[in-house]
């Protein structure tokens, strides 16, 4: 059974480490990749801070999390894209992963107080794996958990949640933070 979005349910989504970073590719063969996530559900996007300037290993997140409402009839695909970020020139697609309908629809079920952690490989857009400087299969971490007590201006019937609205910093469940408007996604 589906809750009604009138129980004032969401998504509370946690990036948190992206694995095995990739080299750069293209013009910039070399460089830093400077990574960030995409995630998009029910026709919303939302969007994390650029993880810039590291030109080995891991990029934390820092748990940077998403408050996504759940409205009625919005039982869909979560999708995680980690895109690299260029100041000059257009920013590419790293990788991307998915998490399905029937199991979004499990986690709505199912209902609050549960957390539901992923480690999902990334695939290209022609669904061959990414693979890091490693060699190692490149991976991105997130938490997902169904959460009450949103904030009123997220809770609103038939209001829908816009990207930055909803960004939370952490350990903190009411705060904004803004959007960067300025990058192309």
């Amino acid at each position: 059974m589906v809750r009604s979005a009138a129980q004032d349910l969401a998504f509370e989504v946690k990036i948190k480490k992206l694995e095995h970073v990739p080299k750069e590719h293209g013009l910039l063969h070399g460089s830093a990749v400077d990574p960030y996530v995409l995630v998009e559900y029910a026709g919303q996007p939302y969007k994390t801070h650029v993880v810039k300037n590291h030109k080995t290993g891991d990029r934390d997140f820092e748990d940077e999390t998403f408050l996504i409402p759940i409205r009625d009839n919005s039982v869909g695909v979560m999708m995680f894209s980690v895109w690299d970020w260029h100041r000059l020139g257009k920013n590419e697609v790293i990788g991307r992963f998915e998490i399905d309908r029937a199991t979004i629809a499990n986690m709505i079920t199912e209902g609050k107080d549960k957390s539901y952690p992923h480690k999902s490989t990334l695939k290209t857009l022609k669904g061959d794996t990414v693979v890091g400087q490693d060699g190692s299969n490149s991976q991105l971490s997130v938490d997902i958990a169904v959460v009450e007590d949103l904030p009123k201006e997220l809770a609103k019937s038939g209001t829908k949640a816009t990207p930055g609205q909803n960004v939370l910093k952490k350990g903190d469940a009411t705060s904004a933070k803004s959007f960067e408007h300025g990058n192309q996604i």
